[in-house]
């Protein structure tokens, strides 16, 4: 067949070389498909147990892209597997593409020691909420998890000043571990408020289904992705689970290049144009 119209044949690369047409790995095989409220299927590519004394960690934007700034860095770092996705009617058809695998906005990845519930946009939909948070709770239980802990972002001037020290987190739970790594780092917990969303419905939960849940939020700039409230989370998070081994240099890194443009563009913009500059 001609070489344009089959996918399989090699391609000539940019430096003139053949490419070899790679396909993605499936998915293994399907064990459990669940619904929920709202049409939610969760489909799971794992045995029931596989997770047993794992945290899950989850990361859905909300009024920021915090959560999945950290998220997607637990994911690339721990290079964890997809083990399940989510998906339903009422939630927008969209397919994401990582490493040539294509899947639904809303997936699951973990190992043994942590499970990650991650989606690339906010949720609106009420029935959609209620059913992705039963999907948590059923996928706790079932596999015997040890807590759940959502991550939020909490727009504020305090995380939008490059080079202060990270401003303290602050943390509402249900599990006492968590509690007293959290006051032990000077983080504040939240006594007042209302919390929405999927994390808000996970907390009510909580005390209903015999299930630890805690929520982490941290200061962000109101405006702009901020790196720097990922890496607040992202060390509370090493500490609570030192046996991941992770470490968090490189979203260091990435911080302080961050920081480093923002004050060249804070300088620049500082700097009076010359008088002469228009005639």
């Amino acid at each position: 067949p001609d070489a344009a119209l089959d996918a399989t044949a090699p391609q000539e690369g940019a430096d003139g070389g053949k490419e070899e047409y790679v396909p993605p790995a499936p998915f293994p095989l399907v064990y459990t498909k669940k619904e929920f409220s709202g049409s939610v299927r969760m489909r799971q590519f794992c045995e029931t147990g596989a997770f047993s004394g794992a945290t899950i960690v989850c990361g859905f934007p909300s009024i920021s892209v915090t959560a999945l700034l950290a998220t997607g860095y637990l994911i690339d770092q721990l290079k964890l597997p997809q083990v399940g996705v989510i998906s339903s009617p009422l939630i927008p058809p969209r397919c994401v593409v990582e490493k040539g695998t294509c899947s639904h906005p809303v997936r699951i990845f973990g190992n043994s020691s942590i499970v990650v519930f991650v989606c690339e946009y906010k949720l609106t939909v009420s029935e959609v909420l209620f059913g992705v948070t039963e999907a948590i709770l059923s996928f706790y239980a079932e596999h015997g998890c040890e807590n759940i802990v959502t991550l939020e972002g909490l727009p504020s001037s305090a995380g939008a000043k490059p080079g202060d020290p990270l401003p303290p987190l602050q943390f509402i739970t249900t599990h006492r571990p968590f509690f007293d790594l959290m006051t032990s780092r000077g983080c504040k917990q939240v006594t007042e408020g209302v919390i929405a969303g999927i994390t808000g419905q996970l907390l009510a939960e909580a005390p209903l289904n015999n299930c630890h849940v805690s929520c982490v939020l941290a200061p962000c700039a109101a405006t702009l992705p901020d790196v720097r409230a990922a890496l607040n989370i992202m060390q509370a998070i090493c500490a609570y689970l030192p046996a991941l081994g992770l470490s968090v240099a490189s979203l260091e890194e990435k911080a302080a290049k961050l920081e480093a443009g923002f004050k060249k563009f804070e300088a620049e913009a500082e700097t009076p144009y010359p008088s002469h500059m228009y005639g």
